[in-house]
């Protein structure tokens, strides 16, 4: 006996079983075995396994070989896709313009990915499906939270299995009203037991976002849930609680230990250095930005030297802490703006899920909604919307919404049909095919190449290093990290020319890279190339100005170059950041007191 349809075109085991996956998938392997502690190299991988991808093939190839009846587009989600598609579409233009570099085509492929669950969300999720995707989500979280509690009672960091503790309390917090209203929609004859589960399961979450100890994550969840509360009141008695709250909340803001707290955090927090390098970013390419994936390579050169005074800076900056100006940065105004307008569709969406969609869905729909403003605000203050593993979360709500706003309407049963079988057949499993090779083969085996490498140069195997990392650029020849790591096995090998190439390369990729120009310009020096080590130096110096050991290798090369008092200025800035470190003890005896002392 054949298996019921779904109203959609799809087979309902298909729908349910893709489905589930991607909502417990990604979350929990989007770091696999990040759940050691970072004391277990040799164990734990650090790296993203294309999960993503490979559950796109699945779906890909479950179109195409699973279904029985032509593939049906219901008419209204022609401009839902609108919004999404451009989105691609400034990435593509940014790309186009701004010229090739490192990382714009992964950076596409990724919001291709994406923007593909959520179309294919928004298409083929049903009103019988929603609620077990949104239970499977929730579900999800719990495991994760359990994880980061027991990290916490092992004194490891809370890191969950996002592997990162603000992505993984970012995933928390929007998954608490998703959780919480799942268990709230339950029949009116298990209302308590739904009520008890709520509270317990907000528990449990609450809970792990503590211990995670992410301000903006809570934060984001605080005001959602302070905004919802607002909605809720009608007539009259709307406007008096919502002028009360914003009496208190501004006589708060006036408060003088709130403002000297607020001070503290902006002198002191690495995020307002971080905004104003991104702005100064925006404003060398406002219209197209400079590439999709560009933010790491271009921001270095735009970054405040102040940044060096923050607490928590770091050699290399990999995104903006703010999910618009990384945007902005990337692809400019252009991107700015289709983002915008993915933003007002799903809110448009998800007022219509709520106030005209599936009655028995409403629930469950305002859970999603407040979930989806939570990963929105958290974003002001960090990155989710196109890095793993919230990425694909955020299309995956996207295209929830979308499909819940249609559902129980009577427009979502227009449709029309794509016929012609055989040829559906062989595109999807074509795309298919070449999404597991490209997407998940690939990426994997590098992936598993580099941490091979990885671990044989922490066991002082240089040899089966070098090889590991060549054979990762060989498949990746855009992966900056891997030909820096193949140079510096090459350099401790003693191959100077491939250390010195394997550099040269990452440069390329990476210009304002302060390591990157500090180890190539050392290379050089060694080669006896100090016309060309000197520029290279000084720029790492630039970069990066609180390594002593940049400015003790500079003023070496400038003395080797006949150029006596730039070296002095260079040895008295390490010798003033650093007396006491091993190359400018060494090194002392080639810079004698000044002459007249």
């Amino acid at each position: 006996m054949s298996q019921p349809a779904d109203p959609r075109g799809l087979r309902w085991p298909l729908v349910v079983i893709v489905f589930v996956l991607l909502a417990v998938v990604l979350p929990l392997l989007g770091y696999p075995l990040a759940i050691l502690p970072r004391e277990w190299a040799t164990q734990r991988f650090d790296f993203h396994f294309p999960w993503t991808a490979l559950a796109v093939a699945a779906l890909l190839l479950g179109v195409a070989f699973q279904r029985t009846n032509p593939l049906q587009f219901s008419s209204d989600i022609n401009w839902f896709a609108v919004a999404p598609l451009a989105v691609l579409v400034s990435q593509v233009v940014s790309m186009l313009a701004s010229g090739p570099s490192a990382g714009q085509l992964d950076a596409l492929l990724r919001s291709a990915t994406g923007i593909f669950l959520c179309l294919a969300a928004a298409q083929f999720l049903s009103a019988r499906w929603l609620k077990p995707v949104a239970v499977a989500w929730a579900l999800a979280a719990a495991v994760e939270a359990a994880v980061m509690l027991l990290q916490a009672v092992l004194r490891v960091e809370p890191v969950g299995m996002a592997g990162n503790r603000n992505f993984a309390a970012c995933f928390l917090a929007m998954s608490l009203p998703i959780g919480v209203a799942c268990a709230m929609s339950s029949g009116s004859d298990r209302r308590f037991i739904g009520r008890w589960v709520a509270a317990s399961y907000a528990k449990l979450l609450l809970a792990a976002m503590m211990v995670s100890e992410s301000r903006g994550a809570a934060l984001a969840l605080l005001l959602v849930a302070a905004g919802w509360q607002l909605m809720r009141w009608h007539g009259a008695r709307r406007w008096l609680p919502a002028g009360a709250a914003v009496v208190v909340a501004v006589g708060l803001v006036l408060l003088p230990p709130v403002q000297v707290a607020a001070k503290h955090v902006w002198n002191t927090d690495v995020r307002p250095m971080i905004w104003l390098g991104s702005a100064r970013s925006v404003s060398d390419a406002p219209l197209v930005g400079h590439g999709p994936g560009s933010f790491a390579r271009v921001y270095p050169a735009h970054r405040p030297p102040e940044y060096f005074d923050r607490p928590k800076c770091a050699r290399a900056t990999d995104h903006a802490h703010n999910e618009f100006l990384e945007i902005a940065v990337e692809t400019g105004a252009l991107g700015v703006l289709a983002f915008l307008a993915l933003l007002t569709v799903t809110a448009m969406s998800a007022r219509r899920a709520i106030g005209h969609g599936d009655a028995t869905l409403r629930p469950v729909a305002m859970g999603v909604t407040m979930g989806w403003g939570v990963l929105v605000l958290q974003n002001l203050v960090d990155i989710n919307l196109f890095m793993p593993p919230n990425d694909m979360l955020f299309w995956l709500m996207t295209g929830w919404l979308m499909s819940a706003s249609r559902a129980g309407s009577s427009d979502a049963a227009a449709a029309r049909a794509v016929s012609a079988h055989p040829v559906e057949r062989l595109v999807a499993g074509a795309a298919g095919a070449l999404v597991l090779a490209f997407g998940v083969a690939q990426p994997a085996c590098a992936n598993w190449l580099f941490r091979e490498g990885s671990v044989a140069r922490t066991a002082g195997d240089e040899r089966r290093a070098l090889g590991c990392f060549m054979r990762v650029v060989q498949s990746e020849p855009d992966r900056m990290e891997a030909w820096r790591q193949a140079g510096l096995a090459a350099h401790h090998l003693g191959d100077l020319n491939l250390a010195v190439a394997a550099f040269r390369r990452a440069h390329e990729l990476m210009p304002d890279y302060a390591d990157l120009n500090g180890e190539l310009g050392s290379l050089l020096a060694m080669k006896g190339d100090y016309a060309a080590a000197a520029p290279l130096l000084t720029r790492a110096t630039e970069l990066f100005p609180r390594d002593p050991a940049n400015f003790v290798k500079l003023a070496l090369v400038r003395l080797s170059l006949k150029e006596p008092e730039a070296a002095r200025r260079a040895f008295e800035e390490a010798k003033r950041l650093d007396p006491d470190h091993p190359l400018v003890r060494s090194m002392g005896k080639n810079f004698g007191p000044p002459p007249g002392h």
